[in-house]
């Protein structure tokens, strides 16, 4: 299944939390929410199956939340593993601090189970709004008071889980028309170079052309 999951959070710098997150299943068509970051992480470990895919629109923001939950629960990085053990997860970011995806390892039962989170805006980058007016969507962007004082245990109102809702579509609603479009890879660069290889006639032609540099 893949899944486009949303955090809501305060603008308060020294208040800076989850207090709303929409967890939308592209492929049921089916949006859900969940209150704070430890009900998302919660939800995630108990609904997350081998192969599902969840994406953050600026995994750049929503994944450094992710990641402190992670350090804070007895989470260890590792850094290029060839495999993840339970309790364990590694991150891909650019020396751009472009982030492209977070893998988390848990064990449920007695398998190993790879939670795979990705960086939709490096497929689509684009605002949400920009989504919904490029593709023509029938969900346009909302809005909702963004400096408003949300204290811990706050309940979020219909207006602003419809708000969370209409972003996690247009996302969801967004990728389905990439993927469509035969656009399956991670980044909008590296469907480039895949198209542009199939024009002219697939890898060995490719690297024929453009040999691997000798450094």
């Amino acid at each position: 299944m893949n899944y486009v999951c949303d955090f809501e959070t305060n603008n308060n710098e020294k208040d800076c939390r989850v207090w709303l997150t929409g967890i939308y299943c592209i492929d049921l068509n089916h949006f859900m929410w969940v209150k704070d970051l430890s009900d998302f992480m919660s939800w995630l470990f108990v609904n997350a199956n081998k192969g599902d895919n969840f994406y953050f629109h600026n995994l750049g923001f929503d994944g450094d939340f992710i990641i402190n939950w992670l350090l804070k629960h007895d989470f260890k990085h590792e850094e290029m593993p060839k495999y993840l053990d339970d309790h364990k997860f590694s991150t891909l970011i650019s020396n751009k601090n472009i982030f492209y995806t977070i893998t988390i390892c848990i064990l449920r039962g007695k398998e190993k189970l790879n939670i795979n989170i990705k960086n939709s805006l490096c497929l689509l980058p684009f605002s949400v709004k920009e989504l919904s007016k490029s593709f023509d969507l029938e969900e346009s962007k909302g809005e909702i008071e963004y400096n408003k004082h949300r204290p811990v245990g706050y309940e979020p109102t219909p207006e602003e889980i419809d708000y969370c809702r209409r972003d996690c579509i247009i996302v969801g609603e967004s990728l389905k028309k990439a993927w469509e479009l035969s656009l399956n890879k991670l980044t909008i660069g590296s469907n480039a170079i895949a198209k542009y290889r199939q024009i002219i006639g697939g890898k060995k032609k490719f690297r024929y052309k453009f040999p691997e540099p000798e450094y």
